[in-house]
């Protein structure tokens, strides 16, 4: 049984402040060089820093103790450049979003099938700040996520005046924010999943990934299939500093096959080849911080 994360931060409110602080004294560099000290620390000397060793074991398999190091280094640091550039976003304004034209656009013929669309994400590149990029999407904007208890981390908008055009679904309440999803597609809107982590460990179906095996949620592919909303698998990678770009490795539809979320594996399976791809490319850029793999 894959062990579970919590997504809260691992550093408290005042180290937040700090960082946050130098953004707005000195710009997001500031912040940068003090992330190159932070991530040494958190890698060398807390065991927040080995929380990556899961998935780069399987990332870059038979590595010597120096080069794990290093690339423990690498995401941590690369981690950290992602969570600096959302804060500027809001602080500085500076949204960073590059090459959307496409994506906006292909979004929008998608839409006009009147069906909504369902935007498949995962936790890699800038994901908290991904629907920035979709912000000429012509339809309302819905995100599955709740804040959990206790985190101190600020998403882009609240370091600016608080507001957003977002629409936020609990995904944590019994029906796990299907009935949600399931409206907003019905209004023709844009919701956007991620597909990689389980919310409770229940409605998931096992599938091939980097060697191994993980379950990933399943009960998005059902919904997608009852409404028939087009699915797109939507990464966002972060091409330098404070610039992401949308990149979609896969749209699709989704044949209904029945309530069987078992049914469902070749979707779910689909997606996860899609985001082996964005961690061939991208390989410092996946941050569930777990071990997701089946024993």
């Amino acid at each position: 049984m894959a062990q579970h994360w919590s997504s809260n931060s691992a550093a408290p409110a005042f180290a937040h402040g700090i960082f946050y602080g130098l953004i707005r004294g000195g710009g997001r560099w500031a912040a940068y060089a003090l992330l190159v000290l932070v991530a040494t620390w958190y890698t060398l000397c807390t065991g927040h820093g080995q929380r990556g060793k899961f998935y780069l074991a399987r990332r870059f398999p038979g590595r010597g103790a120096a080069a794990r190091l290093w690339h423990r280094w690498r995401l941590n640091f690369t981690f950290g450049l992602v969570l600096v550039d959302r804060a500027a976003a809001g602080i500085l304004g500076d949204r960073g979003i590059v090459g959307a034209v496409r994506e906006v656009a292909r979004l929008n013929d998608l839409l006009a099938r009147q069906r909504g669309v369902l935007i498949l994400s995962a936790h890699v590149g800038g994901w908290q700040i991904a629907m920035a990029a979709l912000e000429h999407v012509r339809a309302e904007k819905f995100v599955v996520y709740r804040r959990p208890a206790g985190d101190v981390d600020k998403l882009a908008h609240e370091h600016a005046d608080g507001a957003t055009t977002l629409n936020f679904i609990d995904p944590t309440g019994p029906d796990g924010g299907a009935l949600g999803m399931l409206a907003a597609l019905q209004r023709n809107a844009v919701v956007c999943v991620t597909g990689d982590r389980p919310f409770d460990g229940r409605n998931t179906v096992s599938v091939p990934f980097l060697g191994g095996v993980i379950r990933v949620p399943a009960a998005v592919y059902r919904i997608a299939a009852a409404t028939g909303a087009p699915l797109a698998v939507m990464f966002f990678p972060r091409r330098g500093p404070g610039r992401f770009a949308p990149l979609t490795l896969e749209v699709f539809t989704v044949a209904d096959r029945g309530r069987e979320l078992a049914n469902y594996r070749p979707e779910a399976a689909r997606f996860a080849a899609a985001l082996e791809k964005f961690c061939a490319d991208y390989c410092y850029q996946f941050f569930n911080f777990y071990d997701l793999w089946e024993k």
